[in-house]
């Protein structure tokens, strides 16, 4: 699809299943951004295939995820929130403070990704607007 091209649209006439369904059953390269009155989602698609997504929902972070999956422990959580700088990635930080592995970190990414979706799939009402790209 062309680079600019871009749908946009009210969740009460569509699902966010639905949305997710159709971006990659065409195998698109797309992002979906969601917006509702309380947070906003978006997901990143790569010709079809989910491979990043983003809430600004607080309980969707990347440490409070680690945190609920017992990846991390409460003091592991807090020791680190008191060092992260905005800058800096709370991720990255965990590997260097020796509570993640690299590897860790890239399985919780993917679990963190997944734990969006799955949130986003309750939307009932907000906007959609899906943006075709060839990158991003």
């Amino acid at each position: 699809m062309s680079d600019n091209l871009s749908i946009t649209g009210e969740l009460a006439e569509t699902t966010v299943p639905d949305l997710i369904r159709s971006i990659v059953r065409s195998s698109e390269t797309a992002i979906l951004s969601l917006d509702a009155i309380t947070r906003s989602d978006t997901i990143y698609f790569h010709e079809g295939r989910i491979v990043f997504a983003a809430s600004t929902d607080p309980d969707m972070g990347l440490a409070e995820t680690l945190l609920r999956m017992g990846e991390i422990n409460i003091q592991q959580y807090s020791h680190a929130m008191e060092r992260v700088v905005v800058a800096r990635r709370i991720g990255g930080l965990l590997c260097e403070l020796g509570y993640l592995k690299p590897d860790d970190l890239t399985r919780a990414i993917e679990r963190q990704a997944n734990a969006i979706v799955l949130n986003a799939m309750e939307y009932r009402t907000g906007s959609y607007n899906i943006e075709f790209t060839s990158e991003f």
